[in-house]
């Protein structure tokens, strides 16, 4: 779908910008070295989205209305109710996608890089981590260079999730 979008001849981001100018919009979205990495934010957020919303929906919808009819009766407003009750219940959740999102984006989202520009193109400006190890490891059949890419994956998202845990420690809060 990204790819349709992204398309320079009919693309849908291409024929949307026509509407507003005189003349055909013809940019190579995928093309440009300065600009691909930000190109693949929107598939990016628009593949993980879903999971962290159904995280956070279900998380609300778990919380006892009974704790906001009380807050409702000693007069909280909306923004002290999400303060008070709602973020300190849901904080766990908010804390694993915090940690998920960040190894996803050490690992560079490795599916969308590579499907989008092949690998890294143009001229390597999209390589992250997992394409790098991807290209050494299962293209050019360098094994051992490809494991200490992992390892080092591994590494810095383990090393990376301690410190955010540590972070983002908050006393955890049990419902009744």
């Amino acid at each position: 779908m990204w790819n349709f979008i992204y398309n320079p001849q009919i693309g849908f981001l291409n024929a949307f910008l026509s509407l507003f100018t005189d003349k055909k919009v013809d940019i190579a979205w995928l093309g440009f070295t300065q600009h691909t990495i930000w190109m693949l934010l929107p598939p990016t957020i628009w593949a993980g989205i879903g999971f962290y919303m159904i995280l956070m929906i279900a998380a609300i919808v778990n919380i006892p209305a009974s704790y906001y009819e009380a807050a409702n009766i000693d007069g909280a407003g909306q923004w002290s109710q999400f303060r008070n009750i709602t973020m300190p219940l849901i904080w766990e959740q908010i804390q694993v996608s915090i940690i998920n999102i960040v190894i996803t984006t050490l690992n560079g989202s490795f599916v969308i890089v590579q499907l989008m520009t092949n690998g890294g193109q143009p001229d390597n400006t999209t390589q992250v981590m997992g394409s790098y190890l991807y290209r050494m490891a299962f293209q050019q059949y360098h094994f051992g260079y490809g494991a200490a890419i992992g390892v080092l994956i591994l590494v810095l998202s383990l090393i990376t999730t301690l410190v955010l845990q540590r972070i983002l420690r908050h006393q955890t809060i049990e419902m009744h």
